[in-house]
């Protein structure tokens, strides 16, 4: 009776360590398992958004296209009407008020500064009133557009006839700069380089309606006559 007394006592007391020693296996088990809120098991850490780069001042392609199709439009439109002499519509293009046009170099008569809408107008009506026929091309188109701003390049080519000095031809580095508002290119400046400004003819009349002389393959007006009318100058 004594022995099954000592047995149950050594039974209890290996049961109790094995107790104790799976417990403690056990607590350490979970002191290395990382532990988690209910809700996030299974979820990836969250990484750090990727850095973006500033944003552009430019438009988005599509309307960039769109700009630059009715930019260069604008300008077709212009010449058009040019060639349709269309005094009044050639005024459409510019901003109302404070655009600037210049005609520089070989450019005759009518070489100046013309500050201001309402100067480029008389210009224009001068130019106009005294053609019979005018056509046009152009070449080496460029246009850099940068938000509501562009500026074009390119090459003009003027054929026709006046009522004076008969048949002409210019060639012109013209440059031209916009401003887009209301869904719209307007011009604020006009600056056209007069390579060549070839007449044929040249006579002690008038002509645009002023009098001129030839001097090598352009004509340029008569200082007597520049004076007078003091084209150009503030």
């Amino acid at each position: 009776m004594y022995n099954n007394a000592l047995s149950k006592v050594v039974l209890i007391a290996v049961l109790a360590v094995v107790v104790v020693v799976g417990a403690a296996g056990y607590f350490l088990i979970l002191q290395q398992t990382p532990q988690v809120a209910p809700g996030q098991i299974n979820q990836v850490p969250a990484q750090p958004a990727p850095q973006q780069a500033p944003s552009s001042p430019q438009a988005p392609a599509p309307v960039q296209e769109q700009r630059a199709d009715a930019l260069k439009q604008a300008i077709i439109t212009h010449l058009d009407k040019l060639a349709a002499r269309d005094a009044r519509g050639l005024m459409d293009v510019y901003i109302p008020d404070r655009a600037y046009a210049e005609w520089a170099n070989q450019a005759g008569v009518f070489a100046g500064k013309y500050d201001g809408t309402g100067n480029i107008r008389i210009l224009w009506a001068q130019i106009i009133g005294n053609s019979i026929t005018i056509g046009y091309r152009i070449d080496n188109y460029d246009a850099k557009i940068t938000g509501d701003r562009a500026e074009v390049r390119y090459k003009l080519y003027l054929n026709g006839t006046g009522k004076e000095i008969g048949d002409f031809q210019m060639e012109v580095d013209a440059i031209q700069k916009f401003i887009y508002a209301d869904g719209k290119w307007l011009m604020d400046y006009d600056y056209w380089n007069f390579r060549v400004f070839k007449t044929s003819i040249v006579a002690d009349g008038t002509v645009f309606p002023l009098h001129w002389r030839k001097l090598g393959d352009y004509s340029v007006w008569n200082d007597r006559i520049k004076d007078l009318f003091s084209f150009g100058r503030p």
